[in-house]
């Protein structure tokens, strides 16, 4: 090729001249090539920064999305916060009213045991001293039974001049007992019977206060079964909310590690433009050089002087 290039054009021999238009012929094609090149890169780099701008739209719109989703995240956990307050506030009532039955059933208990005992005393001792059917030599029995009538007779509040006007009636024998000491005894029987009709009473409207207290502690037991539920159902509204934001934000932040990727793309498809463009020029500058010396003809005679 130096050898050909190196003769004037119209000097070369048909070998010379073939071998010209053999490396005309792959100039010709190589610059093709590296034109291709040249395209192609340019066509990636169009390609990609409509692939960015596309990435650009999906990440606004799934910021967009991530936000709303995030807004009902909170807003399911402030729900939850709620339910999960009313719940507590629901288990503290159901504690209060469960105390307060506690409170209403002691109450009772003591009730009828002070009814049982009153009337266990009336019984034991006023019906024996009433009747006088302790024997003489059991007096220490019968002033112990006066006692414990005199003590019944306080309990069911009646006069302290009944109690004493008892104590003396008591202790004589019925058959001498006089006009007072009925009239007395009377009393002392009026007295009994009126302190069981009312703590009977009494016994029959805590009664029927403990059976409310029981409805209210059904009702308070009914209302903390529903604010469970419900916070059970609100806790996983809350998870299903926050799920759906935990995949809206992975969705966005792939999609922004997808822009900065492109970046690191866009970078590379600029090197290799640039490295086509260079390659191109050069080729171009290799073939000027080359066009030129193949059409080179020789340089006319100089007259000698």
């Amino acid at each position: 090729m130096p050898h050909a290039l190196g003769t004037a054009k119209s000097d070369r021999h048909v070998f010379q001249s073939r071998m010209v238009d053999a490396l005309a012929d792959l100039v010709c094609k190589t610059e093709a090539v590296r034109n291709e090149d040249v395209a192609q890169s340019e066509a990636s780099i169009s390609q990609h920064r409509a692939e960015q701008e596309t990435a650009c739209t999906r990440l606004e719109a799934a910021r967009e999305v991530e936000m709303k989703l995030e807004g009902e995240k909170q807003a399911a956990c402030v729900a939850q916060g709620e339910a999960e307050a009313s719940l507590k506030q629901a288990e503290d009532k159901l504690c209060q009213e469960k105390t307060t039955k506690h409170q209403l059933e002691q109450h009772s208990k003591t009730l009828a045991e002070a009814r049982a005992h009153f009337e266990a005393e009336i019984a034991e001792a006023w019906v024996p001293t009433r009747d006088g059917t302790f024997s003489p030599k059991d007096w220490r029995s019968r002033q112990r039974a006066i006692t414990r009538v005199v003590a019944c007779l306080n309990a069911a509040h009646a006069p302290e001049s009944l109690g004493v006007a008892a104590q003396g009636v008591l202790k004589e024998k019925p058959e001498v007992r006089g006009a007072f000491g009925l009239v007395a005894l009377e009393h002392c029987e009026k007295a009994f019977a009126h302190f069981l009709h009312s703590s009977q009473a009494e016994i029959d409207e805590q009664n029927r206060t403990d059976e409310n207290q029981a409805l209210a502690v059904a009702a308070a037991s009914q209302v903390v079964a529903d604010d469970r539920a419900k916070s059970e159902a609100q806790a996983d509204l809350q998870i299903a909310a926050e799920n759906r934001w935990c995949d809206a934000a992975s969705e966005s932040g792939d999609i922004a590690e997808e822009i900065n990727q492109a970046t690191v793309v866009a970078e590379k498809l600029a090197l290799k433009l640039q490295k086509a463009q260079g390659a191109l020029s050069e080729l171009q500058g290799l073939s000027a050089t080359f066009l030129a010396m193949r059409d080179a003809e020789p340089a006319s005679a100089t007259p000698v002087p």
